[in-house]
């Protein structure tokens, strides 16, 4: 017996512009009808972003008063749906139709406990990098990490109280960590693209190497678990960089590393 799922789509927006309103448009324009709702959550952009975005007849902006970051954004925008599924989006990302259509004719019934990922695009400047994601995630491992793409990955509803806003750039591995290991969420693979995704922002900046250090060992604590070898020695060296002014130079490097 075929269960019928919703699935709603919340965006975190602050600062924009008409220019990003318009691109992020066109890119829900020919998979806006698979959400039940789209939900903005918005501070201070533009108001012409948001009249870019009313094209979208199910979209709803949520407008802050007060900036909570991406990961409070997360909890208002889950906290104001009703469907039984929900992903997460940046203003620049590009979720791929195949993929969330393979995701609502996928057979299962409630409760829905299963996780959806795929792969994903990397567009870094000019280029892009394929990126598979692992059919089996090290997720429920010993040692982990964040080896899927959280940008249109879907969940089963789930309460708020699994975003951890503490969390400056490592609230969404420890949303799958404690999905995964407390709550007995499972991930099903979907060898599908899932996001074109671009390679900017705080976890692309000096700052998110000390961030990354200091979350992953709190994570490490919190779960008694060991994040990936490779990807804390990347860092630590990145972390030396820095103090020999190596950084913009070993930042080409990133390309290759999973966030």
């Amino acid at each position: 017996m075929f269960f019928a799922k919703t699935l709603s789509l919340i965006i975190p927006s602050a600062f924009c512009n008409e220019a990003q309103g318009q691109a992020l448009a066109a890119n829900l324009h020919n998979i806006s009808h698979l959400f039940t709702e789209i939900v903005c959550v918005d501070y201070l952009s533009s108001p012409c972003f948001i009249q870019a975005l009313s094209r979208l007849s199910n979209l709803r902006v949520i407008f802050q008063s007060t900036p909570t970051g991406i990961y409070g954004a997360w909890v208002l925008g889950l906290s104001s749906v009703s469907s039984t599924h929900i992903c997460f989006a940046g203003v620049d990302d590009i979720l791929h139709k195949v993929f969330i259509e393979s995701f609502l004719s996928y057979s299962e019934k409630p409760p829905f406990t299963t996780i959806f990922y795929g792969d994903k695009l990397l567009s870094k400047g000019s280029k892009e990098y394929f990126i598979p994601s692992p059919p089996r995630s090290s997720l429920k491992n010993y040692y982990v990490q964040c080896d899927i793409p959280i940008p249109g990955l879907i969940f089963p509803i789930f309460s708020t109280d699994y975003i951890d806003t503490r969390f400056r750039l490592a609230a969404d591995m420890n949303l799958l960590l404690l999905l995964i290991r407390q709550a007995s969420f499972k991930l099903q693979y979907l060898n599908l693209l899932q996001v074109n995704q671009k390679f900017h922002g705080l976890s692309n900046s000096d700052q998110a190497v000390s961030i990354y250090l200091a979350e992953w060992r709190l994570l490490e604590t919190l779960y008694h678990v060991r994040v990936n070898n490779y990807k804390k020695w990347y860092f630590y060296i990145m972390l030396l960089a820095q103090k020999l002014r190596l950084f913009t130079l070993l930042q080409s490097l990133k390309s290759y590393v999973r966030f």
